[in-house]
């Protein structure tokens, strides 16, 4: 009988270590392709997630500064009642860096949180130099329920900036001149 139990809670141990490591992190879109200048924006999402929650977590993001520049972030805050949120982006040159704690009870973010939802959203402003800058994990610290630590697999992500190059227009002095060049030279009708 002691012999049964144990094999059951190996089993229901087993299990939940095995379910609580299927979480994912991503970065979506995988690619966006964008002119410079322009503001690109990504989600970064936690799916995978069930049966587990998130009640905490610290996450850190690298990019290429030489090519995008963090400008905004917006936490979805939503999947866990009531929480507070923060963010860094002065941590290190290339890096945001944002968190979030609930204060809500394990139950109660189990009804909240769905298996797949959006932890944030980043904005990046691109800059002229065009080139590709990879979006990945630098950190990462996620609290399950018990205060468990959940490690899910992680995914990246790339911006491509197209550098726009200026077609000169025809100067307003050289239309002038080719307009006036052209009433002088008409030919005057003989009388």
């Amino acid at each position: 009988m002691i012999k049964k139990l144990l094999q059951i809670w190996i089993l229901f141990i087993g299990s939940a270590l095995i379910t609580a490591q299927g979480a994912s992190l991503s970065i979506d879109p995988l690619l966006q392709s964008v002119d410079a200048g322009e503001l690109v924006f990504v989600d970064i999402v936690v799916s995978d997630l069930e049966p587990d929650i998130i009640s905490a977590y610290d996450l850190s993001i690298s990019f290429d500064n030489t090519i995008v520049n963090f400008s905004t972030i917006n936490i979805d805050d939503a999947a866990f009642g009531f929480s507070i949120s923060d963010f860094e982006s002065t941590t290190a040159p290339g890096i945001i860096s944002f968190n979030l704690a609930s204060f809500e009870l394990d139950a109660d973010l189990d009804i909240l949180q769905n298996d797949s939802f959006t932890l944030a959203t980043l904005g990046f402003e691109t800059l002229n130099n065009g080139g590709t800058s990879t979006l990945s994990f630098s950190h990462v610290d996620i609290v399950g329920a018990n205060s468990s630590n959940i490690t899910p697999s992680l995914g990246s992500a790339s911006v491509r900036v197209n550098t726009i190059t200026s077609v000169s227009e025809p100067s307003v002095l050289l239309l002038l001149g080719i307009g006036v060049f052209g009433i002088f030279s008409r030919k005057k009708p003989a009388v």
